[in-house]
């Protein structure tokens, strides 16, 4: 389980983020990686995801190699094998609904907010119910 983890999120961010960028550049030209220099809280946000989403990978590496993990104060009520399935099982169904997200997006899938290129309002898919 504890080799699993590192495994599993490596493959939900490369989905997420590297397959679904690739996927749409190839489809448009378009960089989706929608993130500027500009000092304001649109590319704050993307400044800090990035440092969250570092600190994620550091927590599940120590978790999975048992090396000072004790340090991030794990809650311990969480540490049961029934909690340790359940939350696998989420992440398996989260890596089916994300990629079934974004192939709904289409072209119009981006990370941040794109200013520069114009893209139909998607309302078909799981997004017509939104």
């Amino acid at each position: 389980m504890r080799i699993y983890l590192p495994i599993i999120t490596l493959l939900i961010f490369g989905i997420s983020f590297i397959w679904s960028s690739v996927r749409v550049y190839r489809q448009t030209g378009i960089n989706p990686m929608r993130f500027g220099q500009e000092d304001n809280a649109h590319n704050y946000i993307g400044k800090v995801m990035k440092v969250i989403i570092g600190l994620l990978f550091i927590a599940v590496f120590l978790y999975a190699f048992n090396w000072k993990y004790e340090y991030l104060i794990p809650v311990w009520y969480f540490a049961s094998p029934a909690i340790a399935i359940a939350g696998l099982i989420l992440l398996h169904l989260s890596l089916l609904w994300i990629v079934y997200a974004q192939l709904s997006m289409g072209k119009s899938w981006r990370i941040g907010i794109d200013t520069e290129h114009k893209t139909e309002l998607v309302t078909t898919g799981i997004f017509s119910l939104s």
